[in-house]
């Protein structure tokens, strides 16, 4: 039994193209005439002698094709029969489905960078009340806004040097985050009392 031809009409789409010579075919026809309630008709012999040889034939040649392919096979072959005649043998068509193949790019040496915890409103609102006075907050709408992404570039700045103190464990963290809201720190807002500002 020859190979012809192996491909994928899609990743994991397997496409096959095999061939057995006549002498194959042959022997095959042979061993159905020899077996019991052997069929009559040449047509049903030829197509009893296909699947025989496709049975006894293309199992080493499918294990060869998925070793050097490297192919995992999810499902079983279906066959599909092209051309066939006593004299020449027969080519046959398999499609079967294995896992695409995987290309792994470049996966280490780079820098994931980490989006920071989002800050709420009534933080931002806090950090400007109690830092900045009446004329900043009188500022106009391009004023407010530069003051608030300045206040939430500090909040930001404020909470990556508190997650970078070395040795601080989830209960120093605790304790420090207590201590902050005690002290008015915007940090931990749920934790802060505080009065309107007019």
């Amino acid at each position: 039994m020859k190979l012809e031809h192996f491909g994928m009409a899609e990743p994991g789409d397997c496409r096959v193209v095999f061939s057995a010579a006549a002498e194959e075919l042959e022997a095959a026809v042979q061993a159905e005439k020899a077996a019991p309630d052997a069929p009559q008709d040449e047509d049903d012999l030829l197509t009893a002698a296909v699947n025989r040889a496709i049975l006894e034939g293309f199992s080493p040649l499918f294990a060869q094709l998925m070793k050097e392919n490297d192919l995992q096979p999810v499902t079983d072959p279906d066959f599909e029969l092209l051309a066939v005649n006593r004299a020449e043998g027969f080519r046959a068509g398999v499609q079967f489905f294995c896992l695409p193949p995987l290309e792994l790019g470049e996966y280490t040496g780079f820098i994931q960078p980490i989006q920071p915890r989002p800050i709420r409103e009534l933080t931002i609102e806090l950090e400007i009340n109690r830092r900045h006075g009446d004329e900043d907050r009188a500022a106009d709408a391009e004023g407010k806004r530069a003051l608030r992404a300045k206040v939430t570039q500090d909040i930001y700045a404020q909470q990556q040097a508190q997650g970078a103190q070395p040795g601080a464990d989830a209960g120093q963290q605790s304790q420090a985050n207590a201590g902050n809201a005690s002290n008015g720190d915007s940090s931990q807002p749920e934790d802060v009392e505080f009065e309107e500002v007019k």
